[in-house]
């Protein structure tokens, strides 16, 4: 879209076949609510190559179905964070192929979300919860009861073998002030990048960091896993 002169909005095209209509306002093909009787959002949302559309949110409820193949079926905290996959193939009505709620007994908020060529999906975020699930070789596999932590997942939904795994999940974050892994990303190598801010003057950071030490009341972190 461009603006144009007294406040008219246009579109400015790229190259396209003249043979074909033009549709510059496409119909609304599906359209739903997703939530239960509390408070849900969505943070992050993305497609896999076969169509498969992958939600990330929190919930305040357990009213969401998980299905059968899920990694945990009810809402354990206050809020959990919940993962979604729908399939958008034309004709299919949209079913839920996959939900399951991830969290421990405080409030855990997903922020962002990537997946890899495999469909597993990593999901930074931020948790209050003490219990968070931690698995694997974890980073940090403690949080503070005080602060508010970052956390880093991976999740395999199981969609072909039928059975849903939690592969990884790590806190991460300092004691003595909040954080917020707000991006993520993957290379080719299987290395997790988080992007997110810190008030914590004890954040772990490596010998080789570009700056070791928070030098304002909130910094930026960058860390790979």
């Amino acid at each position: 879209y461009v603006l144009m002169a007294r406040n008219v909005v246009g579109v400015r095209l790229e190259p396209y076949d003249h043979t074909q209509a033009l549709v510059i306002d496409p119909t609304l093909i599906y359209s739903t609510f997703v939530g239960g009787t509390g408070s849900d959002q969505i943070t992050a949302a993305q497609l896999d190559s076969q169509g498969r559309l992958y939600v990330a949110g929190s919930t305040a409820t357990s009213d969401l179905v998980a299905t059968t193949n899920t990694y945990n079926s009810t809402n354990t905290g206050s809020t959990d964070v919940f993962l979604a996959v729908i399939d958008t193939t034309p004709g299919k009505g949209f079913p839920i192929l996959y939900f399951t709620y991830i969290g421990g007994s405080n409030i855990d908020i997903p922020l962002a979300m990537v997946l890899d060529s495999s469909q597993n999906v990593y999901i930074t975020g931020t948790t209050n919860s003490t219990d968070f699930p931690t698995v694997g070789n974890a980073v940090q596999a403690t949080g503070s009861s005080n602060i508010v932590s970052g956390f880093v997942l991976e999740l395999n939904p199981g969609l072909a073998s039928g059975t849903s795994t939690l592969a990884y999940s790590t806190y991460l974050g300092g004691t003595t002030g909040n954080q917020s892994a707000n991006g993520i990303a993957l290379d080719k190598g299987g290395n997790i990048y988080v992007v997110g801010t810190t008030k914590s003057t004890d954040f772990p950071v490596t010998s080789s960091a570009y700056q070791p030490g928070l030098s304002g009341s909130q910094d930026v972190f960058l860390c790979e896993i």
